[in-house]
């Protein structure tokens, strides 16, 4: 009886054979992905070629160790935590580059321009504090639970836009 890592390789080679096809009839230098899913299959086919490199760009505040892999060239990450962390894993700090995730640097104090335009869309309170909720995959549950949870536990009145 294969192992879990042995059949979800398994099916992860059968359902990508098109998309290898067609990676290899495009002949790219450099193969970027934003999505560990297929950083883990470019790790899995770096033997056979597709391209010269291939850099992850990973697109989250911290980095789940399924973006680790270690036939990846070049890991963009969003901080310096971030480059730590796949240090830690193993990844040299020669393939790191701590890139950011372009933010607006006003948005990332709290002083977003579109501020006053958010309030009125969406019928929130300017004297409140708001906490911007974003779920990623990392499936730590269901959205509308965490937003009840810091709304009912807040020291604070404050809102909760997911």
């Amino acid at each position: 009886v294969p192992k879990l890592s042995e059949t979800k390789s398994m099916f992860q080679d059968f359902f990508s054979q098109k998309l290898k096809e067609v990676i290899s009839e495009l002949s790219q230098d450099v193969i970027a992905s934003t999505s560990f899913l297929p950083a883990e299959q470019m790790n899995r086919l770096k033997g056979d070629k597709l391209a010269k490199s291939y850099c992850s760009i990973i697109t989250d505040f911290d980095v789940h160790w399924l973006w680790v892999q270690s036939r990846i060239d070049l890991f963009c990450v969003a901080n310096l935590e971030s480059s730590k962390r796949l240090s830690d894993r193993g990844i040299p700090l020669a393939k790191i580059e701590v890139t950011g995730i372009p933010i607006s640097p006003k948005c990332a104090l709290g002083e977003c321009e579109l501020e006053d335009d958010l309030n009125t869309e969406y019928a929130l309170d300017k004297e409140k504090f708001k906490i911007f909720l974003l779920d990623s995959g990392y499936g730590i549950g269901p959205v509308e639970y965490i937003a009840e949870e810091i709304v009912l536990n807040g020291k604070k009145k404050l809102q909760v836009v997911i």
